[in-house]
């Protein structure tokens, strides 16, 4: 029966996720759970939200990103000047796969995010790699690893 109310609440908060996802594969429930906190993390960064960014990482969190080592400071020092800009951004996720071994989890997916300001649109995507840990219970990144990928025949 808890399971059955957990998998409830599950689908309904990602009702409320502004993330989109791609169809499920054949994912556990706790592989799910994994894939969704990498979907909050990406929430929250769209949405410019340090104070719920640091809720879906560890302390010692770190983003290897296009040649660059960022941390939680880091990353929301760069929001600041962002908010300025009205940029609003919508991700996509394809999830290839999850593996979970006790307390670590690591996840590798398709990213996409879809970006407007103003009238002008720009679409950029990579592949990327997260490895989580549960702390209370709750799944958290410690390390994302982000690849742009380049268009097709450039």
């Amino acid at each position: 029966m808890k399971k059955l109310i957990f998998i409830i609440v599950l689908l309904v908060s990602s009702l409320q996720i502004s993330a989109q996802t791609a169809p499920v594969q054949n994912f556990t429930t706790e592989e799910l759970e994994v894939n969704t906190a990498v979907i909050k993390f990406f929430d929250a960064l769209s949405a410019l939200d340090a104070d719920k960014l640091k809720l879906q990482v560890t302390k010692d969190f770190m983003l290897l990103e296009e040649g660059e080592v960022w941390n939680t400071d880091s990353l929301s020092t760069y929001f600041e000047p962002m908010k300025k800009l009205n940029i609003t951004r919508l991700n996509t996720f394809k999830f290839i796969k999850t593996v979970i071994t006790n307390q670590t989890a690591w996840t590798a997916y398709f990213n996409r995010a879809d970006m407007k300001r103003a009238e002008q649109k720009m679409a950029k995507e990579w592949l990327e790699s997260a490895v989580l840990t549960k702390e209370g219970g709750i799944w958290k990144i410690k390390l994302l690893h982000s690849t742009t990928l380049k268009a097709k025949g450039k």
